[in-house]
């Protein structure tokens, strides 16, 4: 089997894929708990302040309140990125499937061109052992 241009190119172009997704991960709050946990203690903070006020709430309390759930919306618009990428990633996979089977279409034909070479060669080597023979 012989190691082409094509195949470092395909190599290269797998692995680029696996870093992107690898650090794509490593930053995603929701894979990594982090969103949940604060978001945990978020309804904690929320439950002991509804406790405390017995259902009475000042203004700047209702104002902390606002904020937080602002936050926490902010911080849910990121799962829509998340699954943009993901979908991505799928699209980037169904390209990476045609490219691999290209490729594997290619390495049959390189075999081919092969083996139609080494039958050229045998016959070639059988002329020349014939001839040698006969002299």
């Amino acid at each position: 089997m012989t190691f082409d241009f094509d195949t470092l190119i395909s190599i290269v172009i797998l692995l680029a894929i696996a870093a992107t997704i690898w650090r794509g991960g490593s930053k995603n709050p929701v894979g990594t708990g982090a969103l949940e946990r604060q978001i945990s203690g978020l309804q904690a903070t929320v439950k002991s302040i509804g406790d405390r006020v017995g259902g009475l709430a000042t203004k700047d309390e209702l104002a902390s309140l606002k904020r937080e759930i602002e936050e926490i919306d902010a911080r849910t618009a990121s799962t829509a990125d998340i699954q943009e990428v993901k979908g991505d990633i799928k699209a980037l996979g169904v390209q990476l499937d045609g490219e691999t089977r290209r490729l594997g279409e290619r390495i049959g034909a390189v075999k081919d061109a092969a083996d139609r070479t080494e039958q050229g060669v045998q016959r070639i080597e059988g002329y020349f052992l014939q001839r040698g023979v006969e002299r």
